[in-house]
């Protein structure tokens, strides 16, 4: 844990490039990525995801972390689109995750154009999940990854 900890104390003294807003309260929302917490995503109360088996990678979802407008409609008419990708990609889509946040640490200016932050779940194409011998768990997990990345 020391290297999180060096690297939290190193975020607090981001001010030289701009990290911190004009109001000298607001930051740029710098931070640290760790793993994906599966079990925290699959224990919550209406998750999405809470019948996979995320114990066995090749079943395991894939994660979109994304930014949305803060109006309704707008908001819902980007969450079609993206679903229409993903289903276009041959990604079955599983559904929305509404990331919790805590807006009492914002300063004014981050309030002010704060997006809704979500992120969403999709499954492997089932070309990916058939017992085809030609595929070995590696490609198959390396194919996810691509249809992923191409997706994004």
């Amino acid at each position: 844990h020391k290297i999180l900890k060096q690297g939290l104390c190193a975020l607090t003294c981001m001010e030289h490039r701009g990290a911190c807003g004009g109001d000298f309260i607001s930051g740029d929302g710098a931070g640290i990525m760790t793993q994906i917490p599966w079990e925290l995503l699959v224990s919550e109360e209406n998750s999405p995801i809470t019948n996979v088996n995320v114990d066995d990678k090749l079943q395991r979802p894939g994660v979109g972390m994304i930014f949305l407008p803060q109006e309704e409609e707008r908001r819902k008419a980007t969450q079609e689109v993206i679903e229409e990708v993903c289903q276009a990609n041959e990604l079955g889509f599983l559904g929305w995750r509404e990331v919790p946040v805590d807006p009492e640490v914002l300063g004014p200016l981050a309030k002010a154009a704060v997006p809704t932050m979500y992120q969403f779940f999709v499954e492997p194409p089932a070309r990916l999940l058939s017992d085809d011998e030609n595929k070995d768990e590696t490609d198959r997990k390396d194919a996810f990854e691509r249809t992923l990345y191409l997706v994004r």
